[in-house]
């Protein structure tokens, strides 16, 4: 049987074969998706070149023999070559698709108007020391990561040496006042022992006096009595005279004389009855405590030196009320300077905000003076975001411009605004973080971050990037893109 010659046929080989047109790496591509990608191209080509090296392997040289023909099997079939093409364009789009991925991320960033460098801020507060003494650490100051609440006691502060010397004057004051009234009592008791006795003196006189008048009107009574009775005497004698003298018996001398003695005892009786009534008189008077009589005035010796008694006591009680008004004016005085001593002898130091130590200033048992600076707070419920951006971003920025915030390692998206331009300015320095620090971009904006103090513990420290918006008034920004 006649041997067939097979004609030799160029073998394509891996290299002459058109190369796969690969997605250029996007800026920004991640390392490791680089390489992923690199790994998926050489096991292409390593799938490619074994068919060509197969067909090498089954070529003669020239002059040889023509081999046996091959089986049947070996020979590639038509139908099997769109399986490998459909193969080739699925692990193509798979590559193209993870290079789109890993790169849409960077390439929308991109597209962003953003900051180059943020970091969470706060301002500090500096707690300084009311008084001087010794400063007593209720708080661990030197845990940094201790947050607190507002108006907690961070220390106290107390003064073994405070100024007690005022305080000491008015107790002082206080006693010898209390001395002094103590002794206007005790001078107090006699004059009233005394003052009782000239009492009972003054009254067992009027009562004896009111008794002696009372005894000279009944003598009264009767005196008038008895001159009623010779006035009557008299009057009969007088009509028998002037009866006799009518008839001539007698001479008129005797009528005469008859009407004399008349009127004598009638003049009597006027005068017995002037003394009554001025007796009643006097009774009326010593009723009411007036003494009225012959050869003394209105008012006894001994109710004399009555009054003169009550007259000290009523000095004494006088000098009484103004030592006790004294004493309780001292002793108010004293409790205002016992409060000012305590308040200069002792203070608790409590938080004027919420937040954490930054920066403890001085060690539990050191002596402090008034206004030394004791420790720096960080006000964590209301952070601030400082950011860092170039010169082309900073200038498309404004006051009041929406912006949003969000962590390094992600989460959720704060809300923000832009409250402070600085520039190249160096900002205010009571920040905990100075502007100065961000060294990437010279140019820096504060953004105020809404909800920001509400997280967990205290964020000041941490980074991430803030997304700026502008040109919006509802706030819902317009991108800009910018080459960074």
């Amino acid at each position: 049987m006649p041997v067939r010659k097979l004609k030799s046929q160029p073998v394509k080989t891996a290299a002459k074969e058109k190369p796969v047109r690969r997605p250029p790496k996007p800026a920004g591509a991640d390392g490791p998706n680089v390489q992923e990608l690199q790994r998926l191209a050489r096991e292409e080509c390593e799938q490619l070149a074994r068919p060509a090296a197969r067909k090498a392997g089954v070529a003669r040289k020239p002059g040889a023999e023509a081999p046996a023909p091959a089986p049947a099997q070996a020979t590639p079939e038509p139908a099997k070559k769109p399986a490998r093409f459909w193969s080739r364009a699925i692990k193509s789009a798979l590559g193209l698709a993870l290079v789109i991925l890993a790169g849409w991320g960077p390439t929308m960033r991109l597209f962003q108007v953003s900051s180059t460098e943020a970091v969470v801020n706060a301002r500090v507060v500096t707690l300084r020391a009311p008084i001087e003494g010794v400063v007593d650490f209720k708080a661990d100051l030197n845990d940094l990561n201790g947050v607190f609440t507002k108006d907690s006691i961070l220390a106290t502060i107390s003064d073994p040496h405070a100024d007690r010397r005022r305080l000491i004057d008015f107790d002082r004051e206080i006693e010898t006042a209390r001395i002094e009234r103590a002794a206007l009592i005790s001078s107090k008791e006699p004059l009233l022992r005394a003052q009782a006795t000239y009492r009972r003196q003054v009254e067992n006189f009027r009562q004896g006096r009111i008794a002696e008048l009372q005894a000279r009107l009944n003598e009264a009574d009767a005196e008038i009595a008895t001159i009623d009775a010779e006035v009557e005497r008299a009057r009969a004698h007088l009509e028998r005279r002037n009866t006799l003298f009518e008839r001539s018996v007698v001479a008129k001398s005797e009528t005469e004389d008859a009407l004399a003695a008349l009127k004598v005892h009638e003049g009597r009786k006027a005068q017995a009855t002037a003394r009554l009534e001025r007796i009643g008189v006097e009774i009326e008077a010593l009723r009411k405590g007036v003494f009225i009589g012959d050869h003394y005035n209105d008012r006894p010796q001994s109710m004399q030196e009555l009054d003169d008694v009550t007259i000290r006591i009523a000095d004494l009680d006088v000098a009484i009320e103004a030592k006790s008004r004294r004493i309780e004016a001292l002793e108010r005085a004293r409790e205002e300077e016992r409060a000012n001593f305590r308040r200069a002898s002792y203070a608790a130091v409590s938080a004027p905000i919420g937040g954490r130590v930054w920066e403890p200033l001085v060690t539990d048992g050191e002596h402090v003076v008034r206004g030394q600076d004791l420790a720096r707070l960080l006000d964590c419920a209301h952070p601030i975001v400082t950011t860092a951006v170039n010169e082309q971003v900073y200038n498309k920025l404004s006051p009041g411009d929406a912006a949003t915030f969000i962590l390094r390692e992600g989460g959720m998206e704060y809300p923000a605004r832009i409250v402070q331009l600085s520039g190249v300015a160096s900002a205010p320095a009571n920040l905990a973080i100075l502007p100065s620090a961000l060294e990437k971009e010279p140019y820096r904006a504060t953004v105020s971050v809404a909800g920001l103090g509400e997280a967990d513990g205290c964020l000041v420290g941490k980074t991430g990037r803030v997304v700026f918006k502008s040109g919006d008034e509802n706030g819902r920004g317009i991108w800009m893109p910018f080459n960074r």
